[in-house]
């Protein structure tokens, strides 16, 4: 005879038969849980890693650019011209008024809206497109011999 404070063995082999499966299969659940977490925050720090790195190159492309953009402007400014064609003497003559053709800031922005579409859709223009000039074609003689 059983005594209320007894239980069969069968039922608690039951019952244990149904808890380690369970147990097992959190610790398992658990476990790659923690393994798929750890591993998704070293793939955000892999991936914050190669930002930074390319966020510098980009600044440095940026400093580079800059740099020769001021070096293309300061030789390309008239004394600098002049000096070097004297320094080379290339003979070469300042172009005359019917070679230069003056370009407004309507022309610019609607030439670079011609590229880009929309980029300057926001804008509203206060000066009308110039009329388009005629360029001569012609050059400056040069005015010493060889």
């Amino acid at each position: 005879m059983t005594t209320p404070t007894t239980t069969h063995p069968r039922a608690r082999a039951a019952v244990r038969a149904f808890i380690h499966p369970l147990l097992l299969a959190t610790i398992a659940f658990g476990g790659t849980t923690g393994l798929g977490v750890v591993w998704a925050r070293t793939q955000i720090a892999a991936t914050a890693s190669r930002k930074l790195v390319q966020e510098k190159r980009l600044a440095q492309a940026e400093r580079t650019l800059a740099e020769l953009a001021t070096l293309l402007t300061a030789e390309q400014s008239v004394p600098t011209l002049q000096r070097r064609n004297a320094e080379w003497r290339l003979g070469l003559l300042p172009p005359g008024e019917p070679q230069v053709v003056r370009v407004a800031a309507a022309d610019e922005q609607r030439y670079a809206g011609r590229r880009t579409p929309g980029l300057f859709a926001d804008l509203v223009l206060a000066v009308p497109p110039a009329a388009p000039v005629a360029f001569s074609g012609r050059l400056a003689a040069n005015s010493r011999a060889r």
